[in-house]
Formats: structure tokens, C-alpha cells, sequence
């Protein structure tokens, strides 16, 4: 895993948060070393995004604050149509489905 500079973690944020028409719609961030706050930042950008429709955070690490950061994420969140999270806790799937309707597919393999 890589971890995320400062400078990195805006840049990433940044195309999280830009929801206009030549905002990103895939982004593959798997392998990427979250600390806790930038996670918590990464998930309050993602819940507003109205672009992103492939999100793969495979191998980031993510734990239950985590996984319960991004559920919340994902009920606001309608346009993601495929989370990719391979290699990350067992029971982190269970935890985002439980907040996420279901026109969202969570996939184990990456894009």
C-alpha cells in the first residue's frame, strides 16, 4: 500500500468534489493508504458527487470507521454504480450494503 501525501490527498479530493460535466466519472484509487481524517474527508466529497460511476478503493486498507464512513457516503450518494473493494475487511461489504439501496454493485474484482 501507498501511503497519500498531503498534496496527493488534494488532488484526489479535488476530483472527487468537481461534479460539473467534465467531472470524473471512474476513479481507481486501489492500493492507497488513507489515514482516518482524509478517509472521513474522501467520504463527506464522495456523498455530494453527482459524477463517479466506477469508485474502486481495493486495497486501501479500509476498516469499520471506515466502512461506516462511506454507508453514510453512499446515502446520499446515487450515481455510483460499481464500488470495487477487493482486498479490504470481510465484513466491509456488509457494513456499506446495509446503508446503500439497491441500484448499487459492490465487486471484488478490480476495473
Amino acid at each position: 500500500m501507498i501511503s497519500i501525501s498531503p498534496e496527493q490527498f488534494a488532488e484526489i479530493l479535488s476530483k472527487v468534489k468537481d461534479s460539473s460535466e467534465k467531472g470524473r466519472t471512474e476513479l481507481a484509487l486501489n492500493g492507497k493508504q488513507f489515514s482516518a481524517e482524509q478517509f472521513g474527508e474522501f467520504c463527506d466529497a464522495l456523498s455530494t458527487n453527482t459524477r463517479l460511476r466506477k469508485l474502486n478503493l481495493g486495497r486501501c486498507d479500509i476498516r469499520a470507521a471506515g466502512a461506516i464512513s462511506l454507508g453514510n457516503a453512499l446515502k446520499t450518494n446515487r450515481c455510483l454504480q460499481r464500488l470495487y473493494l477487493n482486498y479490504n475487511s470481510a465484513a466491509l461489504s456488509r457494513k456499506i450494503v446495509d446503508g446503500r439501496g439497491k441500484n448499487l454493485v459492490i465487486l471484488k474484482e478490480s476495473f
